[in-house]
């Protein structure tokens, strides 16, 4: 009768003699209560890295937060720095064509009358603008 000459495991049960594939994990053959153990470890150090990259995740997702969180504060940061240069400039803006008028106003003064501009930039200036 043809037959293997590997190795083999087999359990004595009820139902007779059961063969189970022979375990080779470590580089060596392993059976009964040492394969059981073998197992065990394995599995063990395979759940301890699946639970180490699910926290190695878990960190690279809070820092990710973190990153955006501070281009956020950076953006806003800019945007009142934007705003207020663009007040200044604005202010700049005005009170270059406030001494524009009043060199106008001066020079019509000097020959003696005042000027439509000084009549009209007076008007503006009493409403506040």
């Amino acid at each position: 009768m043809a037959h293997s000459n590997q190795i083999q495991e087999f359990l004595l049960t009820k139902q007779g003699i059961g063969l189970i594939d022979i375990y080779t994990g470590s580089g060596e053959v392993l059976t009964g209560s040492a394969r059981a153990a073998q197992e065990a470890e394995e599995k063990a150090s395979e759940l301890a890295r699946r639970h180490e990259a699910d926290r190695r995740l878990r960190e690279q997702e809070r820092k990710r937060k973190a990153l955006e969180a501070k281009i956020a504060a950076l953006r806003a940061e800019f945007d009142a720095e934007s705003e207020e240069l663009h007040l200044m400039v604005e202010e700049e803006r005005k009170r270059q064509a406030i001494l524009t008028e009043d060199r106008l106003e001066m020079a019509h003064l000097r020959k003696g009358k005042p000027s439509a501009v000084l009549r009209s930039a007076r008007k503006r200036r009493g409403k506040g603008e």
